[in-house]
Parts: C-alpha cells; structure tokens; sequence
C-alpha cells in the first residue's frame, strides 16, 4: 500500500468552489434580471412571480449550504472543529466560500442566505435610474417588494441544515 497525502486547501477549495457556482450564478442572475426589469418602466412584472423566484434561489443557496455543511463535517472529522475553522480562514478561500459569519453558522447547522433585500444600494441605485428615466420617484412600490423579500430571507435564515429544504408557498396553487 502506497500512503497518499492530500492537499486539504485544494480538496476545500476545489469542493466550495463545485457546490457553490450553481448556486451563486444564479443569485446574481436573478439580481442582474431583477434590476433589469424594475429599472425598466415599461416593464409589467407580478410581485409573486417575482418572488417566486427569489423563493428558488434561496433554496437553492439552501440545498448549497447543506453540502458545504457535511464537507465541513467531513473535514472536521479528519483534522478537529478548532484546526478546520482556522484552515477555513487561513486558505484564502473567500471567493468560494460565504462570509465568515455565514461559514459560522453553515458550521452551527443554520442556513444564512445570501439576500438583496438589504442590499441599500441596490434599491437605491434602482429607484435613481427610474427618477432619471421617468422622473418620478418608486420608493413606496420597492419597499413592498423588497418588504416581501426580506420576509423571504427571513424565513430561510436560520433554518436547520439538517433538515429537508424548506418549501415557502407563494400565492395561490
């Protein structure tokens, strides 16, 4: 038998960086066809089609967290709880891993989306292209939606991740 070694920071990253590229490309579509749309006043759009979608993405990131929870498990049962965290923020794996306080909690067992819904300068810059191009203001009508997304985001954060994704019904079936 030949004894092999691997490379854990090539292991985790090549692995973070598989689970959460679904999960993260289709974040930022929804956002970029998000913008597109409410920037847009010609546009009709339908706050629970909207919604509905942001409903996929979240669970999306749901079912993301899940894996990069048991790779967790997994590593932690090879190298210990305290070496695994310190590896996680010594790797420089930011750009496949979710924050430090989400990777925290991904540890915990809780879920901790990514959201739009407090992105201030996303809705900002929103409602500035819209007072531009029409010259009227939309606050009142994106604090609805974005309200209805932050309830959104609230009903996902915290989840437990050993759990089944959960399955938020929007509208009427």
């Amino acid at each position: 038998m030949r004894e092999q070694v691997f490379d854990t920071k090539k292991v985790m990253g090549y692995t973070l960086n598989t689970i959460n590229r679904n999960a993260t490309q289709n974040f930022n579509s929804f956002a970029n066809n998000l913008r597109d749309m409410l920037t847009d006043p010609r546009s009709r759009y339908d706050y629970e089609t909207v919604l509905k979608e942001y409903n996929e993405v979240l669970q999306e990131q749901f079912t993301a967290q899940q894996a990069i929870r048991k790779l967790f498990k997994d590593m932690e049962g090879i190298e210990g709880r305290s070496k695994l965290i310190n590896n996680i923020k010594s790797f420089g794996l930011e750009s496949v891993i979710p924050s430090n306080k989400a990777t925290i909690s991904i540890l915990n067992g809780r879920s901790n989306p990514i959201t739009k819904s407090d992105d201030k300068k996303f809705w900002l810059n929103i409602n500035k292209d819209l007072r531009d191009r029409t010259g009227f203001s939309y606050v009142e009508e994106l604090a609805a939606l974005r309200k209805n997304m932050a309830n959104l985001e609230r009903f996902y954060r915290g989840k437990d991740l050993r759990d089944d994704p959960p399955n938020m019904q929007i509208g009427e079936e």
